[in-house]
């Protein structure tokens, strides 16, 4: 009998424990896809210090309504209104979700937005009422590995700075190519930082992907250079200076607020390709790829090349990018390590008129 109570007293634990986890991992911050972003949300005080409190243990969702600006309508009190934190996180949403908005403040009378709003039950409300707010942090994974690298590049410029001359294949150029290291390490420093105090620009995600990439590169240009009896080769030198010519077009315009209003969206335009070439059946099973400038690398399977994608497949296919210096081609779809074009250059920059940019590839003979 006394057996049989102890195996009771165990299986009503084990119960209890797994209830306990159960509500644990309901409990826990979700994050959702939205806009082709990823979603982390915390509930804070609504306040400068933004305490973190216990998520509720209810089912919370973020979903998107619909609004026609009035005129006495501002962004901080919609998103207010609708449980979000205002700040450059969720102005970030706020843009991808609303792609031909130019800016927030002020917003567009009679416009119609789609925003971000935090629906949930009894405790949620409870919560708002008390004084808390949903805090929204827009691909905060991507986020963390900049921090990562960040610390990384800090930790390794100095080494890079003190490598002797003979360890550069282009020596002449070596204390342009430290300035450049030296430099790049200060701008993705202060981009993090930025991020990390939720006072960075508005990026698309293109943008965002491309300062985790390139710093990704400088992490590893630093960690093969400074390993015993490597050499920083011709290739690698003008990988550098093509991630200093990226950042310092960026770097320009990050800061770039105009006094008292909130920061604007990052512009971007449609790009339209037209792939030409002798077998036009052949050509609708061709995607076309691009990758900024910077992360251009010849062989681009040395490492591979991070490139993204157009909408469709074949010829006049699509893709609204920000402002940058691209490198684009076709290739089979699945298979953008084999160009079946030359890698064509690509400026994306405001156009005259509102019809898209266009760009032609030849597939080779």
């Amino acid at each position: 009998m006394r057996l049989y109570r102890s195996a009771i007293f165990i299986f009503l634990l084990l119960i209890v424990a797994l209830t306990y986890l159960s509500s644990q991992i309901e409990a826990a911050p979700p994050e959702v896809e939205l806009a082709g972003r990823f979603i982390s949300l915390d509930l804070v005080t609504d306040d400068d210090e933004l305490t973190l409190t216990a998520w509720p243990s209810e089912q919370v969702s973020l979903d998107t309504d619909t609004v026609i600006v009035k005129k006495e309508d501002n962004i901080t009190a919609l998103l207010k209104g609708r449980g979000i934190r205002p700040d450059a996180e969720s102005y970030t949403l706020v843009y991808d979700l609303n792609p031909k908005l130019d800016k927030v403040d002020p917003l567009p009378v009679g416009a119609s937005l789609r925003l971000p709003k935090i629906n949930g039950g009894n405790q949620l409300r409870q919560e708002l009422a008390r004084g808390r707010i949903v805090m929204i942090t827009v691909d905060k994974r991507l986020k963390d590995k900049l921090r990562s690298n960040v610390e990384a590049i800090a930790s390794l410029s100095p080494r890079f700075a003190a490598l002797e001359s003979s360890r550069f294949v282009n020596s002449g150029r070596k204390q342009e190519t430290i300035k450049y290291v030296q430099e790049l390490a200060a701008w993705f420093e202060h981009m993090q930082k930025t991020f990390f105090q939720r006072t960075a620009k508005p990026v698309r995600r293109v943008t965002l992907l491309q300062i985790v990439d390139e710093s990704d590169i400088l992490r590893l240009i630093f960690e093969q250079v400074l390993a015993p009896g490597q050499e920083l080769g011709r290739e690698k030198q003008e990988q550098i200076q093509a991630l200093y010519k990226d950042i310092v077009e960026m770097i320009g315009k990050w800061d770039d607020v105009m006094a008292g209003e909130l920061p604007s969206g990052e512009p971007q335009y449609k790009v339209v390709v037209e792939i030409r070439g002798n077998d036009p059946n052949k050509i609708k099973s061709f995607r076309v790829y691009y990758v900024v400038a910077g992360l251009f690398r010849t062989p681009i399977v040395n490492p591979p090349v991070r490139s993204a994608n157009f909408n469709d497949l074949g010829s006049g296919s699509s893709a609204t990018l920000p402002i940058k210096d691209y490198k684009v081609w076709a290739a089979q779809d699945g298979d953008p390590a084999n160009p079946l074009t030359p890698v064509a250059d690509l400026k994306v920059r405001k156009p005259a008129t509102e019809d898209p940019i266009k760009l032609v590839l030849s597939i080779r003979p």
